[in-house]
């Protein structure tokens, strides 16, 4: 009786062609994906067709007054003392909001509070303006340097977070 060593089985045809074809698919789906690897995705034409062009007319209702803010109420308009901040430097903000009547809540509530630990020369309240609208602030003690000021954030109980603003940049 003859004996196969090398192959104990006959091997079926189709499973040969299938697991061959999906070898040579892979290494042609290898070869093509090195060779492409290095090309452009897409190249864009200089050709300028009459889709890509912006009208500078483009028709429909101009709307008045785009510039205006329609949250501003000119009719209340109040007068606001405000502090002087061209000699401050460095402060602490102690706290900010587009709101006037906000502020002066969180001063007198501040004051009230601390009244002991600070004096009320050292507080300071104005406003920057900007294209989004005014913000008033609340800031505590002018200080030289910001490391200064930061070093007395550290030792103090007055704020928790400590934010260290410079108010005329």
């Amino acid at each position: 009786m003859k004996r196969n060593l090398f192959f104990s089985k006959k091997i079926k045809y189709r499973y040969l062609i299938f697991f061959s074809s999906l070898v040579i698919l892979t290494i042609s789906y290898l070869i093509f994906f090195f060779i492409n690897i290095n090309k452009s995705y897409f190249v864009i034409d200089n050709k300028i067709s009459k889709y890509s062009i912006i009208p500078k007319d483009k028709e429909g209702k101009k709307i008045d007054y785009l510039d205006k803010k329609s949250i501003n109420n000119l009719s209340n308009i109040e007068k606001i003392n405000l502090n002087n901040t061209e000699f401050l430097k460095f402060s602490i903000q102690l706290f900010s909001d587009t709101n006037y009547k906000e502020i002066e809540k969180y001063y007198n509530n501040f004051v009230n509070l601390k009244s002991q630990l600070i004096s009320l020369e050292d507080l300071f309240i104005f406003s920057i303006e900007s294209d989004i609208g005014k913000d008033y602030f609340i800031s505590y003690k002018n200080f030289s340097t910001k490391e200064e000021a930061l070093n007395f954030c550290l030792k103090s109980s007055i704020v928790q977070n400590c934010l260290v603003i410079n108010p005329n940049n």
